[in-house]
């Protein structure tokens, strides 16, 4: 609980990565600080929240009162011009979980808060400079630290300029909270020969006959929105809903950064250092493996960087051997493609082994009828 007493750490940004590093740190000991440029921390909102049983798990905390819904399975819906239909299911070997990530996050921040965390919010870091290690705020001032936690999410503008990530390229996902008079029984995955050949959307089932209906893509976000919540209203025979929310944000879509520290003390963590599930787009898995390789690496009251690096080999080639595995998909058409070669050879079901890790348990086949 003391390893880190002495040694301030100054955090940007307050979203999950920065806070949950925070909390690690904290544990050990560390003088914390975290600068948020927002006026509250879990917004703006712009995940799906959609979570693994070992992800679920290993925050159990702060995630227990704000599951909204748990599924064993996703339907696999390929959209044509003339049909809109159920082609294949994936099917889990543990559950996976619909979160409410603004409520999650603020539940981080309130148990730091509580332990009387340093948390600055509406405040911007514009500079990481050294000889002293120090960042600089928007309003002109700065503050001395002995290291510094890049969180700042997958704007990754000062990750640039520091060169973790030699390249920032980025997707956006668009989503809508909307409200029918059903309730769905699992979310659906939308592969659509009108979207980006790496593009797709879903459509989650969340409480009181909610549902979050998504795109990812690079362009005509505001129309493939609009035109899946049509699709999904025919599909399902319904004629009305509420729209109750509409919210979006960056996705990174380049490889893990080429190093995730830098001399001087400098540790980039989370969408900042590009880690993210290549095919899913999530990122709260790599996150919390990064913050237990975080926690490993501390030693007499410092973080050893060359074993955090050490510790983070094995979390940067899962999600490369992903990277792998997504330009394969790409090479022969994408997603599209790929669930109608599953449609065309009879495959009603995929079974997943693990959620996280794109491992695959077998395949079921039914006759042609």
């Amino acid at each position: 609980m003391v390893d880190g007493v002495g040694s301030k750490v100054c955090v940007v940004g307050g979203g999950p990565a920065g806070l949950l590093s925070s909390y690690v740190l904290v544990n050990l000991g560390f003088e914390v600080s975290i600068f948020e440029e927002h006026r509250e921390v879990g917004i703006p909102r712009h995940c799906s929240g959609m979570l693994s049983d070992y992800v679920v798990s290993s925050l159990s905390g702060f995630v227990k009162d704000c599951v909204v819904g748990r599924f064993r399975s996703y339907a696999l819906i390929l959209d044509t011009h003339s049909s809109f239909k159920e082609v294949s299911t994936l099917t889990f070997n543990e559950y996976v979980y619909a979160v409410d990530r603004e409520k999650l996050e603020k539940n981080v921040y309130e148990v730091l808060t509580s332990s009387g965390v340093d948390v600055r919010l509406k405040n911007k870091v514009m500079e990481i400079s050294f000889n002293p290690l120090r960042i600089t705020l928007e309003s002109g001032k700065y503050e001395t630290c002995d290291y510094v936690v890049v969180g700042e999410g997958a704007v990754r503008r000062l990750s640039k300029s520091l060169g973790f990530c030699k390249s920032v390229k980025n997707a956006f996902g668009l989503q809508a909270v909307i409200k029918t008079s059903k309730t769905l029984e699992v979310p659906y995955v939308v592969l659509s020969k009108f979207f980006d050949k790496d593009s797709f959307g879903w459509v989650i089932p969340l409480e009181n006959k909610e549902a979050l209906v998504g795109v990812i893509s690079r362009n005509n976000l505001r129309l493939r929105l609009a035109y899946l919540i049509k699709k999904f209203l025919r599909y399902e025979g319904l004629r009305d809903l509420n729209l109750i929310n509409v919210f979006g944000g960056l996705i990174p879509l380049d490889t893990p950064c080429s190093t995730v520290i830098k001399e001087h003390n400098v540790i980039a963590v989370g969408d900042a250092a590009s880690m993210i599930k290549p095919i899913s787009k999530g990122g709260l898995y790599p996150i919390t493996l990064s913050i237990q390789a975080l926690r490993k690496s501390v030693r007499r009251g410092d973080i050893d960087l060359k074993l955090y690096v050490e510790n983070m080999k094995s979390i940067v080639s899962k999600l490369r051997t992903q990277h792998i595995v997504k330009d394969v998909v790409m090479f022969f058409g994408g997603y599209y493609n790929l669930v109608k070669l599953l449609n065309e050879f009879k495959v009603r079901e995929v079974k997943v082994l693990k959620y996280d890790d794109l491992v695959l348990k077998g395949m079921s086949l039914i006759s042609k009828r």
